[in-house]
């Protein structure tokens, strides 16, 4: 089953959910589980960085934290944690996070490679010439991640991971490269403007997840 039947399953199950509510046959509060369980999409995000992707950035332990703080305070078992803390922590890790961090402008050669951009921009370019994986996020922030001049040589497909929560992320791409995205907008928005050609023979897969903010992919 491909990414865009599974999206299909999942938009039909929730207009047939709707559509029994409002003839009274079938009563779910669908939207009281969408507001108390949203956190759940941020906790799996980041637990799929961690273990499938090996990101063990610091963006993403603020991702699960506060996934897992808007859960806990949405179920009730954290009424005790006021909201109030949550900026003064995510503060203390950005900086923590600014003391090991490179330059974000540096050009990088690696095939595999992350990048993090919380409440700041940052600027990424990679000439790899065995491009194989990268992670991206964008928490409060910017991310341009310019891949024209890297190439693809032991494998016809790469992955990128790009995760944007109230922010943007722009990737630049060779012509020569298709582009296939998996992904659903929640409150935002995925713009695919590359080229396609039935003669290129590398193709590049973008998992996206994009909340309250914008990814641009383009030549």
């Amino acid at each position: 089953m491909t990414s865009k039947q599974k999206k299909g399953i999942i938009i039909m199950a929730v207009g047939l959910i709707l559509l029994l509510n409002s003839t009274n046959l079938f009563q779910i509060n669908i939207w009281g589980i969408v507001f108390r369980y949203w956190p759940l999409l941020l906790i799996y995000k980041a637990i799929k960085e961690f273990y499938e992707h090996n990101n063990w950035s610091s963006g993403n332990y603020i991702l699960l934290g506060i996934g897992i703080v808007f859960l806990g305070k949405n179920l009730g078992f954290l009424d005790f944690f006021k909201f109030s803390y949550i900026w003064p922590i995510i503060i203390i890790i950005i900086g923590f996070n600014m003391l090991q961090s490179k330059d974000s402008g540096a050009l990088s050669k690696k095939g595999d490679f992350s990048t993090t951009a919380i409440f700041s921009g940052v600027e990424v370019r990679n000439t790899s010439k065995d491009f194989q994986k990268a992670s991206i996020l964008a928490l409060f922030g910017g991310c341009d991640v310019d891949l024209k001049m890297a190439e693809m040589t032991s494998n016809d497909i790469s992955e990128i991971d790009v995760t944007v929560l109230f922010g943007g992320t722009e990737i630049f791409l060779p012509k020569e490269w298709n582009v296939e995205v998996k992904g659903m907008p929640l409150l935002g928005g995925i713009g695919n403007d590359t080229y396609y050609s039935e003669s290129n023979k590398k193709t590049l897969v973008v998992n996206a997840f994009v909340m309250f903010g914008g990814l641009d992919i383009k030549n």
